[in-house]
């Protein structure tokens, strides 16, 4: 049978519908598997203080990610618009948008601490 190289041969329905099924579960796995930042509100009760709300937190526990969305350079300042994950919260990442902006000398002593940091 002659067919063009180019042509694809048609696959079973069944397995384009088990391959799309394994592709939305792969990636829906990772926010299944998240876990919560902040422990879920038992019974309903608020936390009182500031003891009781934090506790058994560790800020540390999640990476902390963060995107450059943003750079320019005006007026001798470094301006960067930076995208980074708060949390974990109803097992949806959130993130916030962040402008700083810092005198481009600063900026280039900190790149230079950063790595060097990171040749150590």
């Amino acid at each position: 049978m002659n067919t063009p190289l180019n042509r694809r041969t048609p696959m079973n329905p069944s397995l384009t519908k088990l391959r799309r099924g394994l592709l939305l579960g792969a990636c829906a796995l990772p926010l299944a598997l998240a876990a919560e930042t902040l422990p879920v509100l038992k019974s309903g009760k608020v936390p009182a203080n500031l003891d009781e709300l934090w506790a058994g937190f560790d800020p540390r526990m999640e990476p902390l990610e963060t995107e450059v969305l943003k750079e320019w350079q005006q007026d001798g300042a470094v301006c960067r618009l930076v995208r980074y994950q708060v949390g974990v919260f109803k097992g949806a990442p959130e993130k916030v948008d962040h402008r700083k902006a810092f005198n481009d000398a600063i900026g280039k002593s900190l790149e230079q601490e950063e790595a060097d940091r990171e040749r150590d």
